[in-house]
């Protein structure tokens, strides 16, 4: 019977009732407890979810695809990038325990090594080794814990690799095309190898931004409804979605949100989540600039209530004292890459979407500063242009003002 054909009933389950001592067949409560466990299996899968298991049928390195049939139905699509595992296995050829180093059987095997690596070492135990590195074809180990396990000819070794699909991967039955990421996970493959993608339907398939609509909850066929879908799962945690961006970039938004759930309504989480937001709008660079201040004694560095900054300017690192309390600042800067962002209406759309977050996010009792800081409209130089810059472009990047664009709460609120 397919998994979660029909709902769980308990009657299905109802135990035979013995009333007699014989313990010939088992106890009582042995025979009680043989349906629950039964439930809980069923519940847990509809839970947690099941696995979508694969068997290779042939390999093509070179394309990066393998051709495959699907050991279990399932109804949803799995989207390019999600994760596909499978465990790879080689015979013990040689083996030396003092100098801790071991040959084994399988070049496929040997290429999908690298330091660090975790082997499960199989026979008589089970125990793991560590890679140290790799040599002629030895590979280096040490025992986990230190313990000094029996390492021979008649073990094996086992290793678990991953790569994500290349392309996404639709339901349907039969042989299929899969396209994976790692030509070396696919050289490695054998014939009648199993495949399998971790987490197929239940909770986590329903509430993954990285999914698509799961059936049976609705029948799809735009990305627009895909974007509905992804809404109604982001109001789970009151998180908004940018309805100027593509579904791809939404649902990366909604994954990074998630990390920060934790962190909501602090000067941390709320500059980690606007950078999130207006990605690909701001002006990026390693380290990151601080957007966020509250001007406290911790983000100024001072010791004391008067600190100028190593080079003064005066409103962006002259810093006289801490600031008044409940009250922060947020200072963005334009991505200079962006024609958008140097115009009057793009970089009114830009400071909408940025105060749309920060008072959705910001405590209530708060109040802010936003200063926009935009990039001007240049002339070329004479000895030729500077790659990456944006020169003048009337009506298009017509900016003649250098400093930032200062919004206050209380003008925006009128």
């Amino acid at each position: 019977m397919p998994r979660n054909s029909r709902p769980i009933k308990f009657l299905d389950y109802l135990p035979e009732i013995y009333r007699t001592s014989s313990q010939q067949d088992g106890s009582i409560l042995e025979k009680f407890l043989e349906p629950f466990e039964t439930i809980f299996e069923e519940v847990e899968s509809a839970i947690e979810g099941d696995y979508l298991s694969i068997r290779v049928i042939d390999k093509y390195p070179k394309e990066t695809k393998i051709s495959a049939v699907f050991l279990n139905d399932f109804s949803v699509h799995f989207p390019s990038g999600t994760k596909v595992t499978a465990v790879f296995t080689s015979q013990v050829a040689e083996v030396n325990v003092p100098k801790k180093t071991v040959k084994v059987k399988s070049k496929e095997f040997l290429k999908m090594l690298k330091a660090d690596d975790l082997i499960r070492v199989t026979g008589l135990k089970v125990y793991d080794i560590v890679v140290l590195e790799i040599k002629s074809e030895m590979i280096h180990f040490q025992f986990v814990d230190h313990l000094q396990m029996p390492l021979e000819a008649e073990n094996r070794l086992e290793i678990t690799k991953s790569t994500c699909l290349k392309k996404e991967i639709m339901p349907g039955g039969g042989q299929t095309e899969i396209f994976l990421e790692d030509a070396a996970f696919i050289d490695a493959l054998g014939n009648g190898d199993i495949l399998t993608i971790d987490f197929f339907g239940g909770i986590p398939e329903l509430m993954s931004p990285s999914h698509s609509i799961p059936y049976p909850v609705k029948n799809y066929n735009t990305e627009e409804d895909e974007l509905q879908y992804l809404k109604y799962l982001a109001g789970w945690m009151g998180l908004s979605l940018r309805a100027d961006k593509p579904l791809s970039w939404n649902r990366n938004f909604f994954k990074e949100a998630v990390k920060l759930y934790f962190k909501r309504s602090t000067v941390d989480g709320m500059e980690n989540l606007l950078r999130e937001w207006l990605k690909g709008d701001i002006f990026e660079r390693k380290p990151p600039l601080q957007m966020i201040t509250d001007l406290s004694s911790t983000d100024n560095g001072g010791s004391s209530a008067f600190q100028i900054g190593v080079t003064s300017s005066i409103g962006f690192d002259t810093v006289l004292g801490e600031g008044p309390p409940h009250f922060f600042i947020v200072d963005l800067i334009t991505n200079p890459a962006s024609l958008e962002l140097r115009n009057p209406v793009g970089l009114d759309a830009f400071q909408r979407n940025a105060r749309f977050l920060i008072d959705s996010e910001k405590p209530a009792h708060t109040r802010y500063q936003l200063r926009v800081k935009a990039h001007t409209m240049q002339l070329a130089p004479k000895k030729g242009k500077v790659k990456g810059e944006v020169y003048a472009q009337l009506g298009v990047t017509s900016l003649l003002w250098d400093g930032a664009l200062v919004y206050e709460e209380d003008e925006m609120d009128a």
